[in-house]
Formats: C-alpha cells, sequence, structure tokens
C-alpha cells in the first residue's frame, strides 16, 4: 500500500512540475492583424488645364456605377472551424470561430475611442487556444458624398504549454471587397480623363511567440489592400495600386503622391523567445495615414475598380521537449501504478 502511494504521488508530480516549468513562459503563439480604413473616396477627374493631375470634380465623362460589396470571414483551430460571407450593399460577415475556440468570438466585438474611432477588441494572450476572423462594409461611397469605411481583423493563440495550429485555409482570413463598375465614356478620346483614390488607414500588425516554442512553430501576421481598375474584357488591370509605405512604389498605371505607411505587409516570428513582431502599434491607436493616387489617362471603355482589404493571422505551436518529457514521465507512472493495482 505504501508503494502504491508514492508511485502515485510521484506520478502527480511529475505531472505538476511538466506544467509548472512550462507555466513560466508568459507568451504564448499569437498574431493579431487588423485593418481599418475611413473617409474613402474615390472620384472622376479630367485634367482641364493638362497639369498631370486630375482635378477633383464629377465629370459627365466618367460614369460610377452601383458599387458591389463582399465581406467575409474564416477561421479553424487545428484544422477545424468555418467561414462566413455577406454580400452588399453593407455588408457584414459574421464573425468566424474556430471550432473549439474559448472565447468563441460574437459578431462584431467593438470599442470606440475618445476620437469616435470603432475597432476590433483583441482578446490578447489567453491562457486557452482561440482563432476567429470578423469584416464589415461600415459605409460605401454615395453621390451624396458619404465616404468608404470598412474594418476587418484576425486573430489567433495558442497557449504555452500546448501544440497546435490556428489558422483558415493556412491563415486566419477576413476580407472586404468593393466592386464598382466605371464608364469612360467617348468623349475621353479627347479629354485627359482619370479617377483619382484617396483614404486614410490605420493598420496593425503584432506576431509573438514564447521562448520556450520549439523548431516549427510560428507566429505570423499579414496586412493587404490593393485597388485596381480593370478594363471589362482584359485580364491585368490597366491601374493598381498596393501601399507599401514608399510614395511612387507599389503602383502601375498611375501616379501615387501620399502613402504614410505600408498597408501590403508581413511579420512573422519563427524563434521562440525572439522580439515581438509589431507593426505600427499601438492598436486602437487612433492614427490614420494618408493615400492618394490617380489612373493614368484612360481610354473610352467599361472598366471595373476593385478595392481588397485581407489580414491574416497564421499561428504553429510546437512544445518544448522538457514538457512533453515530464508530462511522459508523469502518464507512465499513473499507468504503471494502476497495472500494480490491477494486479
Amino acid at each position: 500500500m505504501k508503494t502504491k502511494f508514492k508511485l502515485l504521488t510521484l506520478s502527480a508530480s511529475l505531472l505538476a512540475c511538466g506544467i509548472g516549468v512550462s507555466g513560466q513562459a508568459q507568451a504564448n503563439a499569437y498574431a493579431i492583424a487588423a485593418d481599418n480604413i475611413r473617409n474613402g473616396y474615390i472620384f472622376a477627374g479630367v485634367d482641364t488645364d493638362a497639369n498631370g493631375t486630375p482635378d477633383t470634380i464629377n465629370t459627365a465623362a466618367i460614369h460610377f456605377g452601383t458599387v458591389s460589396s463582399l465581406s467575409s470571414s474564416a477561421a479553424t483551430l487545428n484544422g477545424v472551424g468555418v467561414s462566413n460571407s455577406a454580400p452588399g450593399p453593407l455588408p457584414d460577415a459574421k464573425a468566424s470561430n474556430g471550432t473549439g475556440s474559448n472565447p468563441n468570438r460574437p459578431n462584431e466585438l467593438t470599442i470606440t475611442t475618445a476620437a469616435g474611432n470603432t475597432y476590433y477588441t483583441p482578446y490578447g494572450q489567453l491562457g486557452s487556444a482561440y482563432s476567429w476572423g470578423d469584416a464589415k462594409v461600415v459605409s460605401e461611397q454615395t453621390v451624396t458624398g458619404t465616404p468608404i469605411e470598412a474594418r476587418n481583423a484576425a486573430e489567433s493563440n495558442i497557449p504555452s504549454p500546448t501544440s497546435g495550429f490556428a489558422d483558415g485555409d493556412g491563415r486566419n482570413i477576413s476580407s472586404t471587397t468593393l466592386l464598382l463598375p466605371i464608364n469612360v465614356g467617348s468623349d475621353c478620346a479627347t479629354l485627359k480623363c482619370a479617377v483619382s483614390f484617396y483614404l486614410q488607414a490605420d493598420p496593425f500588425i503584432q506576431a509573438s511567440l514564447d521562448a520556450l516554442a520549439k523548431a516549427g512553430s510560428v507566429a505570423r501576421g499579414v496586412l493587404s489592400l490593393t485597388v485596381t481598375l480593370t478594363k471589362v474584357g482584359d485580364v491585368l488591370p490597366s491601374f493598381s495600386w498596393a501601399p507599401n509605405g514608399k510614395v511612387g512604389d507599389g503602383i502601375a498605371g498611375g501616379t501615387e503622391t501620399l502613402d504614410d505607411e505600408n498597408l501590403n505587409l508581413t511579420r512573422e516570428v519563427l524563434t521562440g523567445g525572439d522580439p515581438d513582431a509589431v507593426h505600427s502599434g499601438p492598436y486602437m491607436g487612433d492614427v490614420f495615414g494618408q493615400y492618394f493616387a490617380y489612373t493614368a489617362y484612360l481610354l473610352p471603355a467599361n472598366y471595373t475598380l476593385s478595392l481588397s482589404m485581407i489580414e491574416k493571422t497564421d499561428v504553429t505551436r510546437v512544445p518544448e521537449p522538457a514538457t512533453l518529457a515530464l508530462l511522459g514521465l508523469g502518464l507512465l507512472g499513473l499507468g504503471f501504478a494502476r497495472s500494480r493495482k490491477q494486479a
């Protein structure tokens, strides 16, 4: 009887020791990526004074159709999850959660700052595993002057000392796409016609990997925002713009004059204990950069404008061997004690 008690005590001690060693790590495999855009405007411009810059006025030569938006989200935890999508106008995709996520994300869990800007509320590095994505088009540009406003985010967490992965199709994805048909009239064969784009954005990425996470672990966040204008029937766009924080870079078929911060970026941590990878912190900082670009002169045709925002997170945590060994010894001790009891 005394021997049995010692074996059970040893087993419990080993299990507790294994958990205790891992519990010393204060970080997890964690990533968040988010972007808010506001005051987005798309306007027709005719270069009436031939100075190379389109005038920001409406013109009868360019006609805007009705915008068609799509909002979507997806999330998985250890390979199992869901995806959701919603068409416009003003689409609001339901929040997606990886199966078994704790907490389970409700739709549009947000916080509004004192400055009046609304952000998705992050969960941070909890002691439980979760994965979620959410997206919404808050407003679409109208002839009355309402600007484009949209937000989307993804967040994933695998706590120390556990193992696992959180992603959606390889990553969590929240995306917002606005499709706008544009007709460039025959007058543009002689007039110098162009389309201009302006928006403000507040992006954010953070990726963390605790010191005890071993080779094969990863924490990654991805931002993407692109604008393209494609002639109907063409494969390649006539104009493409992916702001990257460098004026004049990341653009084809047009000119960029404002590009305050990178909106197309991947930040990742691949080695446990390395410093967090952060872009444009702090989160919910109420700091919005400005972005402006315009197309080259457009020939008469029908075009489709696409504005796409995508945020992704991808985390995998491989546990430390010491913890696995201690847990294995604990389980072995329990098994040995059980076999003695049966004997």
